[in-house]
C-alpha cells in the first residue's frame, strides 16, 4: 500500500524558512533599535572627572517633625556640596510658609571644589493647626528642596 503524496505549490513557504526569515527580521529590528538608542545618547555614560554639579539635601531627615507644636523651636540641617570644577559662591534662600505668611531669608556661602557646608533652617510655628512648608533654594542653580507638614 502506498501513501498518497501531496505536492506543495511554490507559493507555500516551509516552516524552517519562515523561522529563518523571522529571525533575520528580528535581528534587523534589534540592530536598528540599538543604533537609534546610541544616536539618542541613551548609552552614554559621562566620565567621572567631567561630572559637575551641586548637591543640596537635608542631612537629618529624622529632624523633620511629623506634627507641629506651637511656639517650639525647630532646627533642620541641610547640606550644600560643591561638585563643580572650581570654587563657587552659593546664594541660598530659606522660605518658611505658615498659612498665608512666608518668611524668606537669604545667605551666601563660598565653597571650594569638593567642600561641603552644613547650614540650618530654624523656625517656630505660631499656630500648630496651620500647614507648614519649608524650602531651601539655590538661586543660581535652580535647585530646591522642600518638606511640608500638613495639619
Amino acid at each position: 500500500m502506498t501513501l498518497p503524496s501531496f505536492s506543495l505549490s511554490s507559493d507555500v513557504v516551509s516552516r524552517r524558512r519562515l523561522v529563518f526569515l523571522c529571525a533575520i527580521m528580528l535581528a534587523v529590528a534589534v540592530t536598528l533599535l540599538l543604533g537609534w538608542a546610541k544616536h539618542q545618547g541613551l548609552f552614554a555614560v559621562p566620565a567621572k572627572n567631567n561630572q559637575h554639579f551641586t548637591e543640596l539635601y537635608f542631612t537629618d531627615t529624622k529632624a523633620i517633625p511629623l506634627h507641629l507644636e506651637s511656639d517650639r523651636r525647630y532646627s533642620i540641617p541641610f547640606a550644600i556640596v560643591n561638585r563643580e570644577s572650581n570654587e563657587r559662591t552659593y546664594t541660598y534662600r530659606t522660605h518658611v510658609s505658615e498659612g498665608d505668611q512666608t518668611i524668606t531669608e537669604s545667605q551666601s556661602v563660598t565653597l571650594a571644589r569638593g567642600e561641603r557646608a552644613i547650614r540650618t533652617v530654624r523656625f517656630s510655628p505660631r499656630d500648630a493647626t496651620q500647614p507648614l512648608k519649608v524650602s531651601i533654594e539655590l538661586a543660581s542653580k535652580q535647585q530646591t528642596i522642600t518638606f511640608r507638614i500638613p495639619q
